[in-house]
Formats: C-alpha cells, structure tokens, sequence
C-alpha cells in the first residue's frame, strides 16, 4: 500500500501509513492470520508497468525493499508493525511507538 503518491499525498502521511498498518493488523489478526507489517517512508518510482494484455501498478524502489525486509524481521522478532527511522521522524508527535529492546 502506498501513501503520498501525488496527486493524493498530505501532510500526515506517515501517520496514515502507521495507523493503517496497525488497522490491517488487527483485521487479519482478527480472522486469525498472522502477518508482521513493514513501513517505510522515501522515494519509489511508481507507474503502471505491463502490456495490453497484463497491467500492475507497482511501486519499485530502495523502501519498498526494507519494508519487506522490516516486515520479515517483525515475523521472527513477533513485532506486529515495524517501521524505519524517517518514518519515525515524521509520525512520532502523532503516534505512540515502542523502543525496541
């Protein structure tokens, strides 16, 4: 999922992406699924990538990488939602967060 792409960003999108992680935790939490969340803040080049036949739109990029390398490690660490520092940064007066031990 991603928050920001223009011409749909504002000025709180890292807290939209934090709670929106928690959200879809809780849900998948809720039917029984286990998922670990990562997220990132940064730039992705994101189009519309494909033929006539078969479109995606994808996001590519440096922090679509370790949001999944975070989600990875929250798994084995059993931390639900893990985020990057810049993501942090951005969201940490209108979010609480947990040091990591």
């Amino acid at each position: 999922v991603g928050f920001g792409v223009p011409p749909f960003s504002h000025h709180d999108d890292a807290v939209r992406a934090i709670k929106a992680g928690c959200e879809l935790y809780n849900r998948l939490t809720a039917v029984g699924m286990s998922s670990s969340i990562g997220v990132t803040s940064g730039w992705t080049f994101c189009a519309s990538i494909g033929c006539k036949v078969r479109r995606e739109y994808a996001m590519v990029g440096a922090v679509v990488n370790l949001a999944a390398r975070l989600m990875m490690a929250g798994q084995k660490m059993g931390i639900p939602v893990l985020c990057d520092h810049p993501t942090y940064t951005a969201a940490r007066f209108n979010t609480h967060f947990k040091k990591l031990p």
